[in-house]
């Protein structure tokens, strides 16, 4: 009696974390098939199918397949915006170095299995989607754009900032950052002379250094 007890209460606790893991599931789901086929063309029975689960069982987690869109994004860009404030706050090294780390954080981070794509994926949804690239924009890319500008105030706080527009040098620089990763999942593959990725990260990174800060690289 005591053995079949167990064995339940065992059963019990692994649906109960089959339960709690469900809502992760079901947005790596979302997140393949998003990247992969575009909001507009995935429906919610295909996201249901490859989290396997019933299509109803999706709703019990999420409103509607927009939600669960937003839940993609801030799932997979947030943790860097989070990474980068708490390397900025704790850090002590030149700006330089703070750049050339947050540079490899940006192509690490949003071309891991957890973010790949995403950017291109809004970018080519933006118009049809305007309240998701509404939401992109103000959850996504003003806190990017103002980790950028906190990193430029680092500099100018150690007296190594050329004098410069911040708000904008903040700007240009994010598009530059953003545009690497929608290049990489768009016309990239279609280079007839390409670089490696160390290259180009190290290049973008000189290309900030050399046009914000005082000291350039040698």
């Amino acid at each position: 009696m005591e053995e079949k007890q167990e064995q339940s209460n065992s059963e019990g606790n692994r649906w109960q974390r089959r339960k709690e893991q469900r809502p992760t599931e079901i947005i790596q789901a979302a997140k393949k098939l998003f990247v992969s086929q575009g909001f507009a063309a995935t429906k919610v029975a295909d996201i249901a199918k490859e989290a396997g689960i019933q299509p109803g069982t999706l709703y019990v987690y999420f409103e509607n397949k927009e939600a669960l869109f937003k839940a993609v994004i801030e799932e997979s860009i947030k943790p860097l915006l989070n990474y980068a404030d708490g390397i900025i706050d704790n850090f002590t090294d030149s700006p330089q170095e703070l750049i050339r780390t947050l540079v490899q954080r940006w192509w690490d981070t949003l071309e891991s299995d957890a973010c790949r794509g995403i950017p291109k994926l809004l970018t080519s949804e933006s118009q049809n989607f305007p309240e998701l690239a509404a939401f992109y924009t103000r959850e996504c890319i003003d806190p990017a754009k103002r980790m950028i500008y906190r990193v430029l105030e680092y500099a100018l706080n150690k007296k190594e900032i050329r004098l410069l527009n911040m708000e904008m040098a903040s700007r240009v620089i994010f598009f530059i950052l953003h545009q690497l990763l929608v290049n990489a999942h768009s016309f990239a593959e279609y280079d007839p002379s390409p670089v490696s990725t160390k290259a180009m990260l190290n290049t973008v990174a000189d290309f900030i250094i050399r046009s914000v800060l005082k000291t350039e690289t040698n």
